[in-house]
């Protein structure tokens, strides 16, 4: 596994090393919120194209020269790179067959971490940002060792055709109450989202981690008959704990993630371990390791109160200009509880349940942020493991304490790296577009590859098995099919029953009127009143 000495290049290969050095970029302190980068010095060039340093200086001191040469320089035919570095690839190779006989699930990023550590160990120093862990260097590699990643379990999911109408209905949901209340509201409007500021829409989601990745393929030697995995305690790569995410449309991270472990009170495991747990989580305690309207509504005045800077509910705003929030989740029991509602609905915080059956396709959190999340979490936990080589066998405290760690380390990364995505994730669902439909075409829902609003201030009828007293109910009529709806229900034309909505809905009818004073506000004529 030796390339062939090269002692002549082609002009192609020298512009190569020169490129190299003038656009590649080396970060110098990795893993900072700001980091800066630098160029790489005509000695790690060396040791990346493995060509002698002082062929290169020349070739820097003569690139212009070489940059203008016509046709090809002489080079060496029919000569063919086996591998461009043998004793990384060696090493890397041996320490995946340990691995693999110790039972250890293998992923692509634990063979990035170690062909990172490796290369600067043989070549590149201290310095892992030179190798870029290309996929084209990856796939040969693994073609050269008879690598391939096997599968152990296969999973499939369908998308009911019936769901369009839930989904055409929530959208008109979440536009009708984007919509401002009144001209104060709409005069005082800074975006043309509607009402909610992007810090004020959020979306939240439970989601099981285990302590354990046991997702059911690694990396094994072509040809295996048995491909197994090994774990530390049975059960370990199921449910262990309740990680609770909180994701916001501009993409600013304001409320910690929170980990919900099994135990009665954590009274006394918050005494004996809670000075080794991450200050970048929250952590809760209760029998099933599951969320719960007490600890739902723990949350709402602990944490989503302050970071939304809601203050208790005293007096109503006679301006009507109190800011408004967009919560977005699902239709878990405790989500929707009276007592939650209310509570919510007091605050200026509407509700958005997105329907049974819907959250794949609606949820920003479960359409685009758990799914690569999980992958940075499964990353940071192995780093974690491997780090710890003090612990011979994990105990149940061990993981507690390692996951609030990698938790909040992963979810620190993620936001930083990922916060394009965050916001689009939003955009995609329809909650951050223009309330005038111009941009509606940029809606992304799954399954549907046309997807309108339509007229927001009705909704569609929902199959029959989406009626009230499903998860999903229909928001009510507004305007004269509602009164027509009154009427026909009772000779007097007075509807006794009680709307089933979370927000207030308002329309708006056109008005004049004599100048009016009050106070210090002056009201000119023509604008809008409310009517319900």
């Amino acid at each position: 596994m030796f390339k062939q000495v090269r002692r002549s290049y082609s002009r192609e290969k020298k512009i190569e090393v020169l490129l190299f050095l003038t656009h590649h970029r080396i970060p110098i302190n990795p893993g900072s919120r700001t980091t800066e980068y630098r160029h790489p010095s005509h000695g790690e060039a060396a040791g990346y194209f493995k060509i002698p340093k002082a062929t290169i200086h020349g070739w820097w001191q003569e690139q212009e020269k070489i940059v203008l040469q016509r046709g090809m320089t002489y080079r060496v035919e029919n000569t063919r790179w086996i591998c461009e570095w043998p004793e990384m690839e060696e090493e890397l190779f041996n320490e995946f067959i340990e691995k693999r006989q110790a039972g250890r699930v293998i992923g692509r990023g634990w063979f990035r971490r170690t062909a990172r550590r490796l290369f600067c160990k043989h070549y590149g120093g201290d310095n892992e940002g030179l190798f870029v862990f290309s996929n084209g260097w990856f796939l040969k590699f693994q073609k050269r060792w008879r690598i391939s990643s096997r599968a152990i379990t296969k999973t499939a999911s369908r998308l009911p055709d019936e769901y369009r109408q839930l989904v055409i209905n929530w959208l008109r949901f979440n536009r009708r109450n984007s919509q401002p209340r009144n001209f104060l509201e709409r005069e005082h409007l800074i975006t043309d989202i509607g009402c909610y500021p992007a810090s004020r829409i959020l979306n939240l989601d439970e989601t099981p981690i285990p302590f354990e990745y046991l997702n059911g393929r690694t990396y094994d030697l072509v040809g295996s008959k048995t491909v197994a995995g090994k774990t530390d305690r049975s059960g370990w790569d199921k449910r262990q704990a309740t990680l609770i995410l909180y994701i916001f449309s501009d993409g600013i991270p304001r409320i910690k993630p929170k980990l919900i472990f099994h135990g009665k009170t954590g009274d006394n495991i918050r005494k004996q371990e809670g000075h080794l747990w991450n200050s970048g989580v929250t952590v809760e305690f209760n029998p099933t390791a599951y969320n719960n309207e007490d600890l739902f509504l723990q949350f709402i005045d602990q944490e989503l109160f302050p970071a939304l800077n809601i203050q208790p509910v005293t007096a109503p705003n006679p301006q009507g200009l109190e800011e408004r929030s967009l919560l977005v989740m699902d239709v878990a029991s405790f989500h929707k509880t009276p007592t939650v509602l209310s509570k919510l609905q007091e605050s200026g915080v509407t509700v958005s349940l997105i329907p049974g059956g819907c959250t794949g396709l609606l949820q920003p959190l479960d359409t685009a942020v758990n799914k690569p999340f999980k992958q940075y979490l499964q990353d940071f936990t192995e780093r974690y493991v491997d780090e710890r080589v003090d612990i011979e066998t994990w105990s149940v405290s061990d993981k507690r304490v390692m996951v609030t760690h990698v938790v909040a380390q992963a979810w620190n990364v993620f936001c930083q790296e990922k916060r394009l995505l965050i916001q689009k994730s939003f955009q995609d669902v329809g909650l951050t577009l223009p309330l005038d439909g111009t941009q509606d075409h940029k809606l992304r829902i799954k399954g549907f590859d046309r997807i309108e609003v339509g007229d927001w201030r009705q909704d569609l009828a929902v199959p029959a098995c989406y009626h009230e007293g499903q998860d999903y109910r229909a928001l009510p009529l507004l305007g004269r099919e509602q009164e027509s709806d009154a009427n026909d229900g009772n000779g007097n034309g007075q509807d006794n029953s009680e709307p089933e909505f979370l927000e207030f809905f308002w329309q708006c009818e056109e008005y004049h009127h004599e100048r009016l004073q009050t106070g210090n506000l002056q009201f000119e004529p023509g604008g809008s009143i409310l009517s319900t």
